[in-house]
């Protein structure tokens, strides 16, 4: 890895995730460093649908750059961090229509 790779890598907003697909055996090390280590990681392990894979994911840069680093050929994802509903601009409401409706103008029966 680069040193301008793991500069992305560190350099992200709060709350993005990290998903890192790994072989099985790779996945296993991983866990096993993270429970003999005192990360205060959270870890999300499913399993990949490319065959043989595993997607870890977690929240903590340090422990995706260390992740990275001790195994060779990590495919990375880092996923932006969930946009919170009072940041996103308000809905427009705008009256409905009956195109592409499937109900008749009157309202009384079904086109078919």
């Amino acid at each position: 890895m680069s040193n301008d790779e793991r500069k992305k890598l560190l350099n992200n907003a709060p709350g993005t995730r990290y998903q890192l697909l790994l072989g099985g055996s790779d996945a296993l090390d991983a866990l096993e460093d993270w429970l003999s280590g005192s990360w205060r990681a959270d870890v999300r392990i499913r399993r990949a649908k490319t065959a043989k894979k595993v997607v870890l994911e977690t929240t903590d840069a340090v422990f995706a750059s260390r992740i990275v680093l001790r195994f060779a050929g990590v495919r990375v994802n880092i996923a932006s961090p969930v946009v919170e509903a009072a940041a996103q601009p308000p809905l427009t409401e705008k009256p409905l229509g009956v195109v592409g409706c499937d109900r008749a103008t009157d309202g009384t029966q079904y086109r078919r």
